[in-house]
């Protein structure tokens, strides 16, 4: 078993031939999934969190793919969401530098009632998303923000 830094070591030499950098990603709602959102209510906010109510309408690119008989959100449209709401609600900015800890617990279908909750300590982001009555946890996250996106 691979432990810290070799197991570091051994993920990156996977990748190394394929990828010298990494894109980076738009700092604003104008990606297509994000823009696609219907309205977002503000449940609740304060300086380090936030609570937001919204769905995701099945016309939504982040949709496309995902799949056409039982359309899914992908686990990566849900860390997006979190990241970006973050930035807008919290002011952490988008470039994350790691992610410490994420689950995700049951499918998200289209125009599905969502609460996202987030709350900020440092540079440190923790995400909850479930159903506005609490008893359904779509998913859950740490996400560690880079120091020089704060």
């Amino acid at each position: 078993m691979l432990r810290g830094r070799k197991k570091e070591k051994k993920l990156k030499s996977f990748f190394q031939n394929e990828m010298t950098e990494i894109p980076a990603v738009p700092a604003g709602p104008e990606t297509a999934g994000f823009a696609s959102l219907e309205k977002v209510n503000i449940i609740s906010k304060d300086e380090n969190s936030v609570s937001l109510e919204f769905s995701i309408p099945d016309t939504s690119p982040y949709f496309d793919g995902h799949f056409p008989e039982f359309p899914i959100l992908p686990a990566v449209a849900q860390t997006e969401l979190a990241v970006r709401y973050a930035s807008r609600y919290l002011g952490t900015g988008i470039d994350v530098s790691e992610i410490r800890r994420i689950k995700f617990t049951n499918l998200i279908r289209p125009s599905t009632p969502l609460v996202l909750k987030l709350e900020k300590k440092e540079k440190i982001v923790s995400f909850r998303i479930f159903s506005p009555n609490g008893e359904i946890v779509y998913s859950i996250g740490t996400l560690e923000i880079r120091e020089d996106s704060l």
